[in-house]
């Protein structure tokens, strides 16, 4: 996952900015503004290779076909200090095809090289030739990587965070949280630094929708693949790529990653996507993220009216100002997010020069991942319809800007960090998909509202005829089984920081002829499920760990191939189990 939502004015005005300087815009953003210009609406790109100092923006288009034509877009200014788009689509551009070419950086926007020696919790290393060298000093905002000494994500190795020390000399260690559990001199690492540099390759924001994207690679970026913020959605991903790209000049080894963040990632959309006949891997993050946003509530003011903190010194609510009235509000108990009512949205306004006291909203925030406020926040009032019946300070989330209907079909998902599919919204299809090898479950459907503030609980989704094999290994270790949330190749769940209460707010979820391989633990794991069905599916190979994950907040796990808890009535049946156990 990977979110920086509350800068991306700051980085629209930034973007917009450097492509106003007359004959200092790049040749590929000259080109696209002069076809623009002309009216054409099918653009053929001319040159096979465009090299970009900075983000070609495409602003207020619509309806236009852009092939590139094998094109490739080389984005050479992205450092460990400024992440740098390569194509960003904003201020309602709708109805655009982009097509045919691929992305990449260079330099590329990670590091890696060999691990020289483990020693306590740090991991030392020696940087490879070609790619970018780390300066001298401490260094945080970085995510670090493990792979065999051939290539491949190790197993049974959970995700190493921590501070970097570099010596300048391309090498140094990584001074990890958590002791190493299978790392070893000769393993590779890569080291990125999206937590501080992060951009996309291409990102859309400003109300974009409908948009097509096929036939495009990108071989890497300093963030996730495709983002979207504050969109209609009703996008389609077709026949898209997501690979390591080749060996640039001056590099020694292959690369290790594509790109550092998510495949795909929408959030706050109007409705779903489809995404279908992709190849996503090697990524540093899941592969697709699907959510709408959680709210918070402070004290009720009035009969039909709340207030609304949001983080930050904003004019305006980007989510509320796009808001119809008739929205349904879906109340929520702060505790286990059961939910406690449905209201009708009327309106909301500012309350200039009102605000809580900074400890007091800090509280409230928390479960909005309130890092990036501190307790800095904007005061709204919010109107309903309905006489409010609720106690202070919920919470609560809007199915109507949670990505609400979409179809996953006839992909490959592979050899990625975190999770295949990270899903939280609504009338979902997940069909004829191939996941294989990846460090976390294959496909989470849940409500992630106390970590992530993501939302949120799904009605209506079908998860079919997908083949899932050797998913979740690096989640195996007992460091990282430990605080395991999702147990299953298949989870549909909630995470919650006290499960003795959870509530089953997930209603009408089928399961229904997979094919599940090789896994540490259960096959499917449901939690918080109301309503659903499990039926002919196949299990191989499951609970190869020797011990239950989740330890430290989840009880009840049975060492079964299909794992039910705190659920109401679902339906089983017909399912298979070929050689459970231990390996």
């Amino acid at each position: 996952m990977f979110r920086k939502i509350h800068r991306l004015p700051v980085l629209l005005l930034f973007c917009l900015g450097l492509t106003a300087g007359g004959s200092n815009v790049d040749p590929l953003q000259a080109e696209l503004d002069q076809a623009i210009r002309s009216g054409r609406k099918q653009i053929v790109l001319s040159q096979k290779e465009y090299r970009l100092t900075r983000p070609v923006v495409l602003s207020n288009l619509r309806d236009r076909v852009i092939d590139g034509n094998g094109a490739r877009i080389v984005v050479t200014t992205a450092t460990p200090k400024r992440g740098v788009c390569a194509i960003i689509l904003t201020n309602r551009t709708r109805g655009v095809t982009l097509r045919n070419f691929t992305i990449d950086y260079d330099p590329v926007p990670f590091t890696q090289g060999e691990v020289t020696a483990v020693k306590g919790r740090q991991i030392h290393f020696k940087l490879d030739r070609g790619y970018p060298q780390l300066e001298a000093g401490r260094i945080g905002g970085c995510h670090s990587h493990i792979f065999t000494a051939s290539g491949e994500w190790k197993k049974n190795q959970g995700d190493v965070y921590g501070y970097i020390k570099s010596r300048g000399d391309g090498t140094g260690f990584v001074d990890s949280t958590a002791a190493p559990v299978n790392v070893q001199p000769g393993d590779r690492i890569a080291i990125d630094w999206r937590g501080k540099a992060g951009a996309q390759a291409i990102d859309m924001h400003g109300m974009t929708g409908y948009l097509r994207f096929e036939n495009i690679t990108i071989q890497a970026s300093p963030g996730v693949a495709f983002r979207c913020y504050h969109g209609e959605g009703g996008d389609l991903f077709r026949n898209c790529r997501i690979e390591r790209g080749p060996r640039l000049p001056g590099m020694e080894r292959d690369r290790l990653l594509s790109i550092v963040a998510d495949g795909i990632h929408f959030g706050y959309a109007r409705r779903g996507i489809t995404v279908e006949n992709c190849d996503f891997g090697w990524m540093g993050d899941d592969a697709l993220n699907l959510h709408g946003p959680l709210q918070v509530a402070g004290k009720i003011t009035g009969e039909h009216t709340f207030h609304l903190l949001v983080p930050g010194k904003i004019t305006a609510s980007t989510i509320f100002s796009r808001l119809t009235p008739g929205s349904t509000l879906r109340m929520l108990d702060p505790n286990n997010y059961r939910i406690i009512g449905r209201y009708t949205y009327c309106s909301y306004r500012r309350l200039p020069g009102e605000e809580y006291p900074v400890e007091e909203a800090k509280k409230l925030l928390h479960r909005m991942n309130s890092q990036w406020s501190r307790g800095i926040h904007t005061l709204f009032e919010v109107t309903v319809k309905e006489k409010l019946d609720l106690p202070a300070n919920f919470v609560f989330d809007i199915p109507s800007v949670n990505c609400r209907g979409y179809r996953i079909a006839n992909n490959y998902f592979h050899d990625h960090r975190a999770r295949g599919l990270r899903i939280m919204a609504s009338d979902g299809i997940i069909e004829n998909n191939r996941f294989e090898r990846i460090k976390g479950a294959a496909i989470t459907a849940l409500a992630e509202y106390s970590r992530w503030g993501e939302c949120g609980w799904i009605d209506n989704l079908t998860i079919r005829s997908n083949l899932i094999r050797s998913c979740g290994h690096s989640q195996s270790g007992p460091q990282a089984a430990a605080n395991n949330y999702t147990p299953g190749a298949i989870s549909v769940c909630v995470q919650l920081d006290d499960y003795s209460k959870a509530a089953a707010e997930h209603r009408n979820i089928v399961i229904e002829n997979n094919r599940i391989e090789d896994v540490p633990f259960a096959a499917i794991f449901l939690l918080g499920v109301k309503s659903g069905r499990v039926t002919g599916n196949t299990m191989a190979g499951v609970w190869r760990a020797g011990y239950l994950p989740g330890r430290a907040k989840i009880s009840g796990l049975r060492r079964q191939p299909i794992e039910i808890l705190h659920s109401g009535r679902i339906e089983v049946h017909s399912n298979t189990v070929e050689a459970a156990g231990r390996e």
